[in-house]
């Protein structure tokens, strides 16, 4: 009988593994674990007839490369960032972050906007709280998971004070806003957002987040976020 056992880790730091949602299947025809994980990937594009998809060593800054087994794939470009959940093969650990073809289960396409230059608010962050449950950053990308009540068009907005950088410790502002109305329910908010061109700064050690959150649990806005 196969048994299923889960984790869900909750870590603010710039280099984690890049497995946020891991369970591990006990396979008893050849006595290997499979592991289940979830993670944010770039997708690469169609390899034959496999779609490929990628995210970096958090240890050696390389590309991962994972090929998929969907057909039924979402309406997608090559770069699309993607919130995906699979099985690496038997035998594979989590922490391998090894080049390997994969089994998917959940494909979805994750939200993003334009990280822009602008003023910090003088007032309250604008929009409504998020149930924020984990945010990190890989590669050149700073990626969220979320959870709100509303009933259509999320939408978030993230910008940084230019005058911050020389500080060495950005300040950043994320916001969400969604509509509701009577069909509002609590839905998943997956995302992700190129934040390159101020991660890749030399100058630049730290993101301080500010955004609104209502899941005390995992602590209170701003997050530091350190690279190493």
């Amino acid at each position: 009988m196969k048994k299923i056992l889960k984790t869900l880790t909750i870590i603010f730091c710039a280099v984690i593994p890049a497995v946020m949602l891991t369970s591990c299947l006990d396979n008893d025809d050849d006595g290997q674990n499979q592991i289940l994980t979830s993670n944010f990937v770039s997708y690469e594009g169609m390899r034959g007839s496999n779609p490929v998809f990628s995210y970096t060593n958090p240890r050696t800054n390389v590309p991962v490369m994972l090929t998929g087994d969907l057909n039924n794939l979402p309406t997608m470009s090559e770069g699309d960032r993607c919130y995906m959940t699979y099985y690496l093969p038997a035998g594979v650990p989590e922490d391998a972050y090894t080049d390997c073809s994969v089994n998917i289960l959940q494909l979805v396409v994750a939200l993003t906007a334009p990280f822009e230059a602008a003023p910090a608010p003088t007032a309250e962050i604008p929009g409504i709280d998020i149930e924020l449950r984990t945010m990190f950053i890989n590669g050149n990308y700073l990626n969220l998971l979320g959870r709100a009540f509303i009933s259509k068009n999320p939408q978030f907005t993230i910008t940084y004070v230019p005058e911050s950088v020389a500080t060495g410790t950005v300040e950043v502002y994320i916001s969400f806003t969604g509509e509701t109305d009577g069909t509002a329910r609590t839905v998943d908010l997956p995302a992700s957002f190129n934040i390159g061109a101020i991660w890749s700064n030399p100058q630049v050690s730290a993101l301080n987040i500010h955004i609104r959150n209502s899941n005390s649990g995992i602590g209170t806005s701003p997050f530091l976020i350190k690279k190493n």
